[in-house]
């Protein structure tokens, strides 16, 4: 099969004009309000305290207040006011390290700020950048209203010059850490802590927040565990604006551990408790989700009667389940509204089931076969069937076997040939079943790469990698976009994201950036093109970065922009590859001594007239040949390092530039 690839080389060739940007702009670049409406589990929304006036501010990312790459920074202060009940503006503050740290749209944006600042807000909240980078006039303000009883969360690097040991209160508040699941190995102890700052409370989200969480890569498990990660986020805001409320769940599902064929039940129960001064009659919501895939099961509603000061007890009844993990989600709503909200975690285990998917290969062409196999565990059942599926990235069944089990067997070899039906990401389950009861799922990933060839496709440059990543991308599928150009420089070379490959959206790698700067000899560097076997090393390395995008599906190799348009040094492997190319011009030494006026013996003999001349621009006006000549060189030079980039990606490759 020949690939045929085109090959970008993107110059930038004049400035581009950029308007000043105006109060309005800069007011609208901050607004929270989206259309946007992503899956989400609205834990506290007609909370009984009321919405919460807050003002965030958030990292949008390393640059100077003119534009940013804010990913999905600000998109996490939109998920959580569709979580919880927030009145909220935004200041976005932009920088790196302890470099100069801006506000967006600079001056005016700097101005918007201080103007924000000037109405008390119930709740501040840092998000992603230490406060000690804010204006001392900015962190005065904030303290100020703190002090006088408002609340401030800093997620991620926090406030140290604060929030400090003397300020913490030990225990953390039950409301913060008391039905929260844990993620990441650590519990929501482990993440929070609590301060007393004057008439108000401060909390600091230690968990590496990029924004407001530590959001991880997409995954289907990621996406699930995300809405616990805003009840954290939420419980911990909702704490430091003093909202906590009367109830409160004390344990979900505490210590549940079910089994499959263990005759364990599967009940179990959450408690919750009432600090008001009358009883409070409730409804408690309860939903499962599991946690693999975020499928939700309504549990049903209870209703309940809360005497003050006395636990009480809810009881959940559960589905049949299949081995791995859950939540349980409790909320409680009264006729005041959303009196507490908590999630608890469990997993339910089985003595048999699947082991695991092996796969053959990482991926396989439209029309070629991928093989593995579906290993067994445990005592497997008489009559237990394994369901295999291959499901793509929009989660559609493309093609499924039900293989009946023999007594004792532990494989099951499974095959799919690959149709043009198949996105570039493909997952074969296997489903172990005992009668009508779902036992136990495995899955193993595949690729199908999908080039877009032959069609017209609107690129776009880079996209948000984490869990959030597919929402974004989606919305610009919507408008035509289904290839994203992406920086690929290695080494390492770079996995494909899942969160590209969740849209089935083909790659662009931005491969490598071709300039030619020079040391002090006057040689190119990184390396002379012309140099081997160091050229052909360090093209083999450009290219083994690719190999994971080779798999996903790639568009287009880029070659980087803003690069060179032409390249050349005195290197003597330099030289000696400009004196071939004169020799193929020329074809003799007389024809290029009547162009240049010199009187060389030889091909050999040819030289630059002065190696810190590299481009012999003192010949433009006294020898406008071999000034001439020495341009076309070092474009023709260019192209052929650009050619063996290119050969080397493919073999069969051809090379189109534009």
């Amino acid at each position: 099969m020949r690939t045929v690839v085109a090959l970008m080389l993107l110059a930038g060739l004049a400035a581009p004009v950029v308007a000043a940007t105006n109060a309005v702009e800069v007011e609208e670049d901050h607004s929270l309000a989206s259309t946007l409406i992503t899956p989400h589990k609205a834990w506290a929304k007609g909370y009984v305290g009321g919405p919460v006036r807050t003002l965030f501010f958030i990292d949008t990312g390393p640059y100077d207040g003119t534009w940013e790459d804010t990913g999905t920074r600000v998109r996490e202060a939109v998920e959580l006011g569709q979580r919880f009940d927030l009145q909220s503006d935004a200041i976005f503050y932009c920088g790196s390290g302890d470099g100069l740290w801006h506000f967006h749209g600079q001056g005016l944006g700097e101005q918007r700020a201080r103007r924000l600042l000037q109405t008390p807000y119930q709740l501040y909240v840092i998000a992603g950048f230490p406060m000690a980078k804010l204006p001392a006039e900015f962190q005065y303000r904030i303290l100020s209203q703190v002090a006088k009883g408002a609340g401030l969360l800093c997620c991620g690097a926090g406030a140290d010059e604060y929030l400090v040991a003397k300020r913490r209160i030990d225990p953390t508040p039950a409301f913060l850490i008391n039905g929260v699941p844990g993620f990441d190995g650590k519990t929501a102890a482990d993440m929070v802590s609590a301060y007393r700052l004057g008439k108000g409370r401060g909390v600091w989200f230690r968990h590496g927040a990029g924004s407001l969480s530590a959001a991880p890569a997409y995954s289907a498990r990621a996406l699930a565990e995300y809405d616990y990660r805003m009840l954290l986020v939420g419980r911990a805001a909702l704490w430091a604006a003093s909202r906590e409320g009367d109830v409160a769940f004390e344990s979900v599902v505490a210590g549940f551990s079910p089994s499959i064929a263990g005759g364990t039940t599967m009940a179990s129960e959450v408690t919750l408790r009432s600090t008001a001064a009358e009883k409070v009659d409730a409804t408690v919501e309860l939903e499962l989700c599991r946690a693999s895939d975020g499928q939700r099961t309504p549990l049903g509603k209870a209703e309940v009667t809360l005497p003050p000061g006395e636990s009480v007890r809810v009881p959940v009844k559960l589905p049949t389940l299949r081995a791995g993990g859950y939540y349980v989600d409790a909320v409680a709503k009264s006729k005041r509204g959303t009196e507490a909200f908590a999630a608890g975690s469990f997993a339910c285990e089985s003595p048999f089931g699947v082991g695991e998917v092996k796969l053959d290969r990482p991926f396989v062409e439209v029309g070629e076969t991928i093989r593995g196999t579906a290993t067994l565990r445990g005592p497997v059942p008489d009559g237990a069937v394994l369901q295999l599926r291959y499901r793509d990235s929009y989660d559609r069944v493309l093609d499924q076997q039900d293989v009946a089990l023999s007594p004792g067997q532990t494989e099951v070899p499974l095959s799919y040939q690959a149709t043009t039906f198949a996105t570039n990401w493909m997952r074969a389950e296997a489903l172990l079943r005992a009668g009508d009861r779902e036992i136990e799922q495995k899955d193993a990933s595949f690729l199908v790469p999908k080039r877009r060839h032959n069609q017209h496709n609107f690129v776009m440059w880079d996209a948000p990698m984490d869990v959030l990543g597919p929402f974004a991308w989606r919305q610009m599928q919507a408008v035509g976009y289904n290839v994203c150009l992406l920086g690929t420089f290695g080494p390492p070379a770079r996995e494909a994201p899942a969160s590209l490959l969740a849209c089935d959206a083909s790659i662009a790698p931005y491969s490598t950036r071709i300039l030619d700067p020079k040391d002090e000899n006057g040689y190119m560097q990184p390396v002379c093109w012309n140099d081997d076997p160091k050229a052909a090393d360090y093209v083999q390395g450009i290219v083994d970065a690719q190999i994971h995008m080779r798999e996903q599906g790639v568009f287009v190799y880029s070659l980087g922009d803003e690069g060179v348009t032409l390249g050349c040094c005195v290197h003597p492997a330099c030289i000696a590859t400009y004196r071939r190319w004169l020799a193929e011009q020329y074809g003799t030494i007389e024809a290029l001594n009547a162009s240049w006026g010199t009187t060389y013996a030889s091909f050999d003999q040819v030289d630059l007239l002065d190696h810190a001349d590299n481009m012999e621009a003192a010949a433009r006006t006294s020898c406008f040949p071999r000034w001439y000549d020495r341009q076309a060189f070092a474009r023709w030079n260019l192209m052929h390092f650009v050619r063996r980039l290119v050969e080397a990606m493919d073999g069969t490759i051809r090379v189109e530039s534009t």
